[in-house]
This record gives structure tokens, C-alpha cells and sequence, in this order.
């Protein structure tokens, strides 16, 4: 199956199981997009990019145009990449790098009952939305595909509503509600509570 990745697709894959640890292997890699947030890091970005964009304009009377740069940071800020590994021990959710689009941390980790798309109509759509421990990612139907047989491969899926994750970052904060009965549920660092928005 690695003869059939590119170069890239293998480099990402081996990044994976480089920050899985020893002795881990990956049987499957891909990523996707997470969910919009509006981070501290954004939000000085912007009123620095503002800062600048008046001091020019006022000191050489010139209206200065975003740099390209700026804002594919920008993007990459408020929609960040999440890489996702199969590996036997479960699903690993990763932070994905801006600069070469390779996993740089891990997450968290998830039984790998956790890949169940969080709507039913996802399975037939173009792109695949799931819901793991705090995240919602989104998925192309490629990338998902390939994770499932992956996982289908380790034995058959079963789901639990008290799924457990291992949090390793992000720490406590608000985050859209796995459950769908709220916009925001609460996630104290260990687990979700019931404080909703």
C-alpha cells in the first residue's frame, strides 16, 4: 500500500508515526480542516496588519495591499489543518504544520470508533465531517475512505457514547458541541461538562 502513495503522501505518513513514538506504526494518515476559530495569535495579526495599514497610509499617503503571506497565515490560524493517524492503539489527532503541511503534535487520541462521520448524510457526500474528542474536522471523501479501511482492516467498529480521550492539548475552553444540542459545550481538559452556549 506505501508503493501506491506519493512522495508527500509518505513523508506526512512517516512524520506521523515519527511523533507516535517507537515501535508505533501508522496504517493510515490523512487531513482536513478544522473547525473556524478566532485565536490570540489572529487577532494580532489583524490589528498589527491594521496598525501598519494606517501608518503608511497616513505617513505616504498610500493605501497598502495585504501580503499574500499574511493572510494564508491568517487562514491557516482561524481554519487550522488536523492530520488524523490509524494506528492499533487508536486514532491520533494532529496538529498540521503551515509551512510544509506535515504533523507537528499530537493532539489528542480516540478510540478509532471515533472516525463515524457526524452526520448520516455524510456518506455519500464529497466531503466528511467528524466530530473527535473537541475537534470538528472535515475530510474529503478520499481521505476518509482510506481511513476507514484502514481501521475496517483492525477489526470492526463499534461506537460508545462514553468514549473516552486522551487530551493532550488544547487545555480547558469552549468548543462546538459533540452532541449537537448546543452551539458550544465546555471542555474542562479531562472531559466535556454540562455548561452550554
Amino acid at each position: 500500500m506505501l508503493e501506491d502513495l506519493s512522495r508527500n503522501q509518505r513523508d506526512k505518513m512517516a512524520a506521523a508515526e515519527a511523533l507516535a513514538g517507537s515501535g508505533a506504526t501508522v496504517h493510515a494518515y490523512g487531513d482536513g480542516v478544522g473547525q473556524a476559530r478566532f485565536p490570540k495569535a489572529a487577532m494580532w495579526i489583524v490589528g498589527i496588519f491594521v496598525a501598519i495599514f494606517v501608518a503608511v497610509m497616513i505617513a505616504f499617503d498610500r493605501i497598502l495591499i495585504p501580503g499574500f503571506l499574511v493572510l494564508i497565515v491568517l487562514a491557516g490560524l482561524i481554519h487550522p489543518r488536523r492530520g488524523i493517524a490509524v494506528t492499533p492503539s487508536g486514532v491520533l489527532v494532529m496538529q498540521v504544520s503551515m509551512w510544509n503541511a506535515r504533523p507537528n503534535q499530537i493532539l489528542f487520541t480516540a478510540p478509532v470508533g471515533a472516525l463515524v462521520p457526524l452526520d448520516p448524510k455524510d456518506a455519500t457526500a464529497r466531503k466528511v465531517r467528524l466530530v473527535i474528542g473537541p475537534e470538528r474536522i472535515r475530510l474529503e471523501r478520499r481521505v476518509y475512505d482510506l481511513l476507514m479501511m484502514a481501521a475496517e482492516r483492525m477489526g470492526p467498529l463499534s461506537v460508545s457514547s462514553t468514549t473516552q480521550y486522551v487530551v493532550r492539548n488544547p487545555g480547558p475552553g469552549w468548543f462546538p458541541d459533540p452532541f449537537g444540542r448546543a452551539e458550544f459545550r465546555y471542555w474542562d481538559g479531562a472531559g466535556w461538562t454540562s455548561h452550554v452556549s
